[in-house]
């Protein structure tokens, strides 16, 4: 019965831990995405990664809605169809952070 507790106290730490540590990495997401505002860019890249690797568009974009639009036409457009874009945002210490992943569905 003693090792029955055990697990299940355990298992509850456990569960506390990841949602604290769930918690904090949001805050620290929304503080980061927060610091985001325009040029944006379009970067087309393989489908697992993360928006690090990939070929840049030639143009930066004012608005989130004008990248978001290019990310889909630029996918349209590509002769790969295993790829997807990434809409990148700068922020205020000029680096580039992903803000949205635009994918296509093409049969």
């Amino acid at each position: 019965m003693t090792i029955a507790w055990l697990f299940l106290g355990a298992l509850a730490a456990a569960i506390l831990l990841f949602s604290v540590a769930l918690f904090v990495s949001r805050r620290i997401l929304k503080h980061r995405l927060a610091k985001v505002a325009g040029p944006y860019l379009v970067r087309i890249g393989l489908p697992g990664g993360r928006g690090r690797d990939g070929d840049d568009l030639d143009t930066t974009f004012d608005t989130l809605e004008q990248a978001r639009q290019a990310a889909t036409a630029a996918l349209l457009t590509h002769e790969d169809n295993a790829v997807v874009a990434f809409v990148l945002g700068q922020r205020d210490d000029q680096q580039w952070d992903v803000i949205d992943r635009v994918d296509v569905l093409t049969p």
